[in-house]
């Protein structure tokens, strides 16, 4: 009950940091969607490109006040995002065409609806318990989830398939895609580490093997549920990699 009441404290955020954050925060998720449905209705992009735009704005967006400012001010932003995509999820032919994908079709909304309640869920768990990691939680999702599914797109000629669990959609990877998830995970853990001030061999090698964590995790997930899972990995290594080497 104590760490609920700590976090709910630190998540309230005081009027001033309320108003300072709130406008400018629903005025720049509302234009990070709007680029998105521009990107989808004007440069003729496929879903899977536009909402991979507005996927990667917001996280790297709440990565950026969560780091800086605090949870209070990423909580506010976090609300507005909700409020846009509630949005779109009522205007399906307008808005929403930024973000519903066709080959969902005709289940669309849920596959925009299960990856926000995996972000949520994620960021609670993150933020509440793995606070150090959270940063690097938010970046590993909003950088290599958004890198894997356009290389896939784009260039992927070898896909592989994991068994299909019954109530969602088949999941299909590239090994491509999982290479960009390898690559870049990589970098942002390596970052993390210098953020910390954990370098050297031992970080690097453990860096590696969270690299080919974070992919594995993101091939195994279910469809619509790795923003939960390669938050919760992400921020999980970087709490372990601080226990076990030293600074």
């Amino acid at each position: 009950m104590s760490v609920a009441l700590s976090f709910f404290e630190q998540a309230w955020p005081t009027w001033l940091e309320f108003w300072a954050v709130a406008p400018g925060s629903l005025i720049l998720a509302g234009g990070q969607l709007s680029l998105s449905k521009s990107l989808r209705e004007w440069g003729k992009w496929k879903a899977g490109y536009s909402r991979k735009i507005f996927h990667v704005q917001v996280f790297l967006t709440a990565a950026y006040l969560g780091h800086t400012l605090g949870l209070g001010s990423l909580c506010v932003y976090g609300v507005a995002v909700s409020l846009w995509v509630g949005w779109s999820l009522l205007d399906p032919k307008g808005l929403g065409r930024a973000l519903i994908r066709e080959e969902d079709f005709p289940h669309g909304r849920r596959y925009v609806i299960l990856p926000y309640l995996s972000t949520l869920l994620g960021g609670l768990v993150c933020q509440g318990l793995l606070g150090t990691g959270a940063t690097v939680g938010l970046l590993i999702v909003g950088v290599c989830d958004a890198i894997a599914e356009p290389v896939g797109l784009r260039w992927g000629r070898h896909p592989y398939r994991w068994p299909k669990i019954p109530w969602l959609r088949e999941s299909k990877r590239t090994w491509e895609g999982s290479v960009a998830i390898l690559v870049s995970s990589l970098m942002i853990f390596l970052w993390g580490g210098f953020e910390i001030g954990l370098i050297g061999l031992g970080w690097l090698i453990w860096s590696l093997i969270g690299s080919l964590g974070v992919t594995l995790v993101e091939s195994l997930s279910p469809h619509g549920m790795d923003n939960f899972t390669l938050q919760i990995f992400g921020a999980g290594w970087i709490v372990m990699g601080i226990s076990i080497l030293p600074l």
